[in-house]
């Protein structure tokens, strides 16, 4: 859809160089059929990103599959304008200790700051910052990977009942 901004992550990491291929996880991100899918693909073959080469997109992947693409992961990427909950694949990154670029939002901003951790952030509309951080993140890699490992120990847990009991609390105003 379009607040996951895909357009502003096809330029920012073709700006960067394209130095590491881009994998799309997610519904609907596979760009198989569509309106939207059909600009995705002719957006990201004008920018040079080759399907099948600089970039994967795998679509909808099962949890156990999804921790081992992220498991190989260079870096997550996260474009988006809004997220629910905070950014679960944020926090699965951080908790696997990969590296993190972030299109800066409130919600996911609070969440990475509520648990402790810490990331690279861009403006959501800004593909130059984008390509900036990667570039950042590249340039000082060892280092980031290092904190991205170290920092898994000291992230607070959070679970999906946290979550519900979260939304709870605030549509109802009454706690447990």
């Amino acid at each position: 859809t379009k607040h996951k901004n895909h357009e502003v992550l096809f330029e920012g990491v073709g700006m960067w160089g394209k130095k590491h291929p881009l994998v799309l996880t997610g519904g609907g991100s596979n760009m198989g059929f569509g309106r939207r899918a059909w600009h995705l693909r002719r957006y990201a073959n004008r920018l040079g990103l080759a399907p099948g080469t600089s970039l994967q997109p795998l679509g909808y992947v099962p949890d156990d599959q999804f921790r081992a693409v992220l498991g190989r992961a260079w870096a997550l990427v996260i474009a988006s304008r809004a997220e629910g909950g905070g950014s679960f694949p944020v926090w699965e990154a951080l908790l696997n200790g990969i590296p993190v670029v972030c299109a800066d939002s409130a919600a996911v901003r609070e969440r990475v700051e509520w648990v402790g951790a810490e990331v690279l952030w861009f403006p959501p509309d800004n593909p130059k910052a984008l390509a900036d951080r990667l570039s950042e993140l590249e340039s000082g890699y060892d280092r980031f990977k290092a904190r991205a490992m170290t920092q898994r120990a000291h992230l607070r847990r959070r679970s999906w009942e946290d979550v519900a009991r979260d939304y709870w609390e605030l549509l109802t105003g009454r706690t447990g």
